[in-house]
């Protein structure tokens, strides 16, 4: 199907799918994770709305064209925020579907961070990203479609560059702003506290990449700015949004200055920081967002680390919530919730989950036990319990205890349901997982619903229908794209109807399965053999890789804590 034709039909489908409203998420003082004190939904509990959609990603950008919302956004949790770009799509902002975008990156990049789409005069759609490997540029690329595919425009050249405005000025996190009269503006940068201040830029509209004019913002003027620009236009006033902080760490937030033109001069805004760590700290390190207005209201969408906290903070998540002006120039404090905003949701024909808070078993669960570090000062004693997987909520995972295939979840729906569709949310929706789902009366005889277990196909949600009548429905992972990741799912759901969804298919990947774990040490180092004293040298290798360990000058054999060990002098090498 060409992506004209995709994306009309994408913008045609009515996707009403709404499993639960407000009022069953999170009115019941007796479901789990409810503050019955101050009726506030928890992080874990079920059916919180935020996260908005299951998966890593960090820096999103929300849109809205025609009555579709799309979410482009940073893939986290991947080798530094380097996963494949792709959007996300919902025709409800409650269901929504991950593609991922064919965009020709100049050869050797591999990141796409903060991205950034604008319609423009030509009825185009221009995405920009920024990228780090040769210098801090931002890039540009043009489609017909919102979803792609994507070719470069300046004839594949940057067109923000690193040292604009200013000598050494990394150009990153692009944020681009059309104004009334047409005139197109960008602000970006990072680490604009140390380089005194924030890029600007104005950009000629008819080619969407020619810098008519560049300029610095005074640090002054946008205080402890640090990078993740947002501009927006509100009742003639130009509010220039933007983080501080670091963003791997809860000190992350979003402040905001005004100004009565687009370059300023801008004066800070009252009540900033706007939006912070909440007291519990399970809304931690949240920014780098955009806003969406959906009639007179506004919406803040923005990432946050996920619960628990991941070591580097880089498995951020995107919530939304609501943004509130309570003047011409003053916005106030925002309230982050793991509730969400449930903006569109109807409660007329919708489809319901069967699976929700179904009963629950898996082969096994990860248990994490961890000490105190910079990202979580008490340290964790958590369960990413099987019943995770049924809770309707994106910010809670069964993950399995460990990368051994195969490892299964089974769903008890209390009674014989009419089982037409199952749809999966795998911890990475970028990467594809081999699987098969399977029904049974009785739990011990199981019929084939659906066999993936030749899948290449990544997606977020995975949708398998048959047309079965069950009590059990069973979710066995036989496979996955990388080596040694867990099988791990943020929702499973299923339906006794059928309800529209997008056509478009994910492209199959040439890449083959990870190979699987033979359970054994690649790389064993003992130096039992070795008297007290004694200099170590050619250290055999007992691991499955063979060979010997030496040591760049001397080692020698002593014991700690009644284990023999190397002891090295801190000039001495191990190799």
């Amino acid at each position: 199907m060409k992506k004209q034709n995709l994306i009309n039909v994408m913008m045609a489908a009515c996707l009403t799918l709404c499993v639960n409203t407000i009022k069953s998420r999170a009115t019941s003082t007796s479901e789990k994770g409810l503050d019955v004190k101050n009726q506030k939904v928890a992080f874990n509990a079920p059916g919180a709305a935020n996260p908005i959609i299951p998966g890593y990603f960090a820096d999103p950008t929300i849109k809205k064209f025609g009555d579709t919302y799309y979410i482009y956004a940073t893939t986290d949790g991947i080798k530094l925020a380097s996963g494949q770009p792709t959007v996300w799509m919902s025709k409800d902002f409650v269901n929504w579907y991950n593609y991922p975008l064919n965009i020709k990156v100049p050869e050797g990049l591999n990141n796409c961070w903060a991205p950034d789409v604008v319609l423009a005069q030509d009825g185009k759609y221009y995405y920009y990203m920024g990228n780090c490997e040769r210098g801090c540029n931002i890039y540009g690329y043009v489609s017909d479609s919102p979803i792609g595919p994507f070719a470069p425009i300046n004839n594949g050249n940057v067109v923000i560059p690193a040292g604009i405005p200013k000598e050494g000025f990394p150009s990153l996190d692009a944020q681009m702003f059309v104004d009334d009269d047409g005139s197109v503006y960008s602000y970006f940068g990072t680490w604009c506290t140390s380089f005194g201040g924030m890029g600007f830029a104005q950009i000629d509209p008819t080619d969407m990449h020619t810098l008519l004019k560049t300029s610095l913002i005074p640090i002054a003027q946008v205080p402890q700015a640090f990078e993740a620009a947002y501009p927006i236009k509100k009742d003639g006033k130009y509010f220039l949004m933007y983080s501080s902080g670091d963003c791997r760490l809860s000190s992350y937030a979003v402040h905001y200055s005004v100004a009565d033109k687009p370059e300023g001069p801008f004066t800070p805004g009252k009540n900033s920081p706007i939006l912070v760590t909440n007291e519990d700290g399970t809304v931690d390190g949240p920014g780098h967002h955009s806003v969406l207005k959906e009639g007179n209201e506004y919406y803040i969408v923005y990432h946050r680390h996920d619960n628990p906290h991941s070591t580097n903070g880089e498995f951020r998540q995107v919530c939304a919530d609501q943004l509130i002006f309570s003047d011409s120039l003053t916005i106030e404090k925002v309230n982050p919730t793991h509730s969400g905003i449930n903006l569109i949701c109807q409660p007329q024909n919708r489809p319901v989950n069967l699976a929700y808070k179904a009963k629950v078993s898996a082969s096994s669960f990860y248990h994490l036990i961890s000490t105190p570090t910079r990202y979580e000062k008490s340290g964790y004693n958590y369960k990413y319990a099987p019943e995770n997987s049924v809770d309707d909520n994106n910010g809670t995972l069964w993950k399995a205890q460990n990368s051994n295939l195969p490892q299964s979840l089974v769903v008890d729906l209390g009674t014989k349901r009419a089982i037409r569709r199952v749809m999966t949310q795998f911890e990475y929706p970028t990467y594809y997982y081999q699987y098969k789902l399977e029904v049974s009366m009785d739990s011990i005889h199981w019929k084939l619903f659906s066999d993936k277990t030749n899948n290449r196909r990544c997606g977020c949600p995975m949708i398998d229908e048959n047309d079965l009548s069950a009590r059990y429905v069973k979710l066995t992972i036989t496979g996955t794209q990388k080596s040694g990741m867990l099988p791990a799912v943020w929702n499973l759901k299923v339906y006794d109807t059928l309800f529209e969804v997008p056509s478009f298919k994910n492209s199959e990947s040439a890449e083959e399965p990870g190979a699987r774990s033979t359970q054994s040490l690649l790389v064993d180092f003992e130096v039992d053999a070795f008297k007290e004293g004694a200099s170590i040298t050619n250290v055999p290798n007992k691991g499955t890789l063979g060979g010997y360990f030496g040591t760049i000058g001397q080692s020698v054999a002593t014991t700690i804590n009644g284990v023999k060990a190397a002891r090295l002098d801190g000039k001495n090498l191990a190799l």
